[in-house]
């Protein structure tokens, strides 16, 4: 037996061919399961194509719709008022950190332990209990889908949009957006595999250039900073000095 649909809490499963013709959001969590087929997922300005074993979570008030072709689907949305119920504070943030991400792929063994997890509240009618269940399925997902390999492989590509982007890269949110992540898990991610912060690394590179522009051109200081995606000469003079020691028109000197 289901636990009757509301607005706090509901589960369902469906097979059929539906397309959604608009955007729109929920101000509830959503947790899709794709477990047959195929589907695009358009999520705000980006656009998803997604298979059979996938899940996409979906966090409150974020514009999103789907299409392509479909097969089965399951489909858990609650609020966080539901979740609320049962926890609070440091383990409901914990229990929600999956919706950092949008798309997880996990692995074959993985993805049977997460979806018999699914199954499960099917299974129960409490809230407390589905609360503790949905819980367990949410830090199992939090835990799952980019291998070592992946997550090595997506540092390299921040990384390389960073190095062919410097200039126009104003905010870590606009990084993070690019990579369809939080900024937060970004920037611990980021942490974790390179031993220094994304904005260090970001400043460090803008002053790389920086440096050439003063080395091989007439370029005032003003231009350079511009030039290198600071917003101000001043913030941009500051962080140059940290970095080198010296003040952009001392270092041209050298």
């Amino acid at each position: 037996m289901i636990l009757e649909k509301t607005n706090d809490f509901f589960i369902e499963r469906q097979s059929w061919n539906l397309k959604m013709p608009t955007m729109h959001y929920h101000n509830t969590y959503e947790v899709y399961y794709l477990e047959a087929g195929s589907r695009e997922y358009f999520v705000e300005d980006k656009v998803f194509s997604i298979a059979s074993g996938s899940f996409v979570l979906i966090s409150p008030y974020k514009l999103h719709r789907t299409g392509g072709s479909y097969g089965t689907r399951t489909l858990i949305g609650f609020s966080k008022e539901f979740m609320q119920k049962t926890f609070s504070g440091k383990a409901l943030d914990k229990i929600l950190s999956c919706f950092e991400r949008i798309i997880i792929t996990p692995s074959e063994k993985n993805r049977d332990i997460i979806v018999n997890k699914l199954n499960a509240i099917y299974e129960i009618t409490d809230e407390t209990l589905i609360a503790l269940k949905l819980a367990d399925l949410l830090c199992e997902l939090a835990d799952s889908g980019d291998s070592e390999a992946n997550e090595d492989e997506r540092i390299s590509k921040i990384i390389e949009y960073i190095n062919k982007n410097y200039a126009e890269i104003e905010s870590i949110e606009q990084i993070a957006s690019n990579f369809f992540i939080s900024k937060y898990h970004l920037c611990r991610m980021f942490k974790n595999a390179m031993s220094i912060t994304l904005i260090d690394y970001l400043n460090g590179i803008k002053i790389k250039n920086a440096c050439a522009y003063l080395k091989t051109t007439d370029k005032s200081v003003t231009e350079i900073s511009s030039l290198t995606g600071f917003n101000s000469p001043a913030y941009f003079t500051n962080v140059f000095k940290k970095i080198t020691g010296y003040t952009p028109n001392h270092y041209k000197k050298l």
